[in-house]
């Protein structure tokens, strides 16, 4: 296919004029990705510790993070409360983005096989059972090796993270989230917490 045959875009971009200053760009592309990702987050990051309810006191750890696996490119940002350095499971809350979903839930600090057996702890079925009643929305029906729970708030949110990232969101955007993730936190930590006492013991 001929360049004048394609997008004009494409044109723009492979004109003798621009060329080298598009060949630097793609040079920086994985590092630009990671930048905007990481804007992203810190934003999340600051609605979160803004809007944090009065009485709740347990200190936070926030931890944004991106992998490439076989099904595609996951970035999230995972909040801990009160975790000991050395617990080797437990629940975390946590946001994942990929090109099918935008959402929040609660993740199995470690990834495991052992989750059927780690859902029969009477803290963990009691959280579960408190998890089945809230009101409905696209849900996760049932835990797996990654997630005991998961609610998905956007489908396929984009086909390139970086462009999604670099997005112009707006403050209220993320209000709207944070809003969303203390709803879903302040209820239910005590819970979480007792579920994490308990797999802590173990």
């Amino acid at each position: 296919m001929s360049t004048s045959a394609k997008s004009p875009i494409l044109q723009f971009l492979l004109s003798k004029e621009n060329l080298p200053a598009v060949l630097d760009v793609i040079h920086y592309a994985d590092e630009i990705r990671d930048e905007v990702a990481r804007r992203f987050w810190e934003q999340i990051e600051i609605a979160l510790k803004k809007h944090q309810p009065a009485g709740f006191k347990d200190n936070a750890c926030w931890k944004p993070d991106w992998c490439r696996t076989d099904e595609g490119l996951f970035f999230d940002l995972e909040v801990r409360f009160g975790f000991s350095g050395d617990q080797a499971q437990g629940l975390t809350y946590e946001f994942e983005t990929h090109t099918n979903y935008f959402g929040f839930g609660l993740a199995w600090l470690s990834e495991t096989k052992n989750f059927k057996d780690l859902c029969q702890r009477k803290s963990v079925s009691d959280l579960r059972a408190a998890l089945k009643k809230r009101l409905p929305g696209d849900i996760d029906p049932e835990p797996n090796r990654k997630w005991l729970w998961f609610e998905y708030w956007e489908r396929d949110p984009y086909t390139d993270p970086g462009s999604w990232f670099a997005q112009d969101f707006n403050e209220k955007y993320y209000e709207d989230i944070a809003q969303k993730f203390w709803g879903f936190v302040e209820p239910m930590h005590p819970l979480v917490a007792a579920a994490n006492e308990a797999l802590r013991r173990d």
